[in-house]
């Protein structure tokens, strides 16, 4: 095993994603690794039996590092117990002011390891590589998951956009009433596009709160199955969704809008006076009697 004493599971560079228990606060507690082979789990005890005093540590908590660079962690004072002598190392984690390429993190490795004793390195592992490897490891997914995520977009685009057509079709007598009283046709799209707005930004503000709340056991189950951690739901995403969709009801309820208004006063009455078709008028009936505009 390798073990690092570390303060918190934060910082700012390798932060460590603590799946169940808690962090190490003591002497004798340990948080493993969730790929550890010795089966995490909280409350499980470890001994040691060839290192001096036979030190045992409990398990208190399980924990996922997207670098692989331990497979448990403990508090900096329990090391002393847990090095034979002779044995262990220091484990430095530095963020360099520039690396972004493989030859700037050469150079500041460089710049470390002439700061050390000769042969004091005996090993590095760049950022750049734990991402490619992450990123190799999930390539296959990505166009699947893209191609998924697209067609699910377009749906909703014809969904959302049929129903508020319907929903301002549907209101082409009362737009040849409202022409009728002397309304414009400019006022006639502003008065539908605003009730439109309204359901619609309720809608979708409730989306994107009940988005949030499903989408973290799905960030869990992604973090569990690629090994990565601290998955979340970016806040372009959420101003991206609220944006969309106010933007296509808007659109959709103004291009439905403006049509209808743009009829002569006595044919918008004549369109909304329309016999109904000999099929749908139980839902129509059920429609009529909810309390909604």
């Amino acid at each position: 095993m390798t073990v690092v004493g570390r303060e918190d599971p934060g910082g700012g560079v390798d932060e460590v994603a603590l799946l169940d228990g808690r962090w190490p606060t003591r002497p004798g507690e340990t948080v493993l690794s969730a790929g550890s082979a010795l089966l995490p789990t909280p409350g499980l005890r470890i001994t040691f039996p060839d290192l001096p005093g036979d030190p045992a540590l409990t398990v208190v908590g399980v924990a996922r590092s997207v670098t692989g660079t331990a497979d448990a962690w403990v508090v900096p004072s329990q090391m002393a117990a847990l090095t034979a002598p002779g044995s262990g190392g220091h484990q430095m984690l530095y963020r360099f002011a520039e690396a972004d390429t493989a030859a700037r993190i050469a150079a500041g490795r460089e710049a470390v390891t002439q700061a050390l004793p000769p042969e004091g390195v005996v090993g590095e592992q760049s950022w750049l590589t734990v991402r490619k490897t992450a990123e190799r490891d999930t390539a296959v997914y990505v166009p699947f998951l893209v191609a998924f995520g697209v067609l699910g977009l377009v749906m909703s685009v014809l969904v959302v956009g049929n129903v508020v057509a319907s929903a301002v079709g549907t209101g082409t007598r009362r737009i040849g009433v409202l022409k009728a009283l002397g309304f414009t046709p400019a006022q006639v799209v502003r008065a539908y596009v605003g009730q439109a707005m309204i359901p619609a930004a309720v809608g979708t503000a409730l989306g994107v709160l009940v988005g949030h709340l499903l989408a973290v056991p799905v960030m869990a189950e992604a973090e569990e199955v690629y090994g990565a951690s601290s998955l979340a739901v970016a806040p372009g995403v959420d101003l991206a969704v609220v944006a969309g969709v106010l933007g296509l009801v808007a659109a959709t309820a103004w291009a439905s809008a403006w049509r209808a208004g743009r009829l002569p006063t006595v044919d918008a009455l004549a369109v909304g006076r329309a016999s109904a078709a000999g099929r749908g008028r139980w839902a129509a009936r059920l429609a009529g009697r909810l309390p909604l505009p």
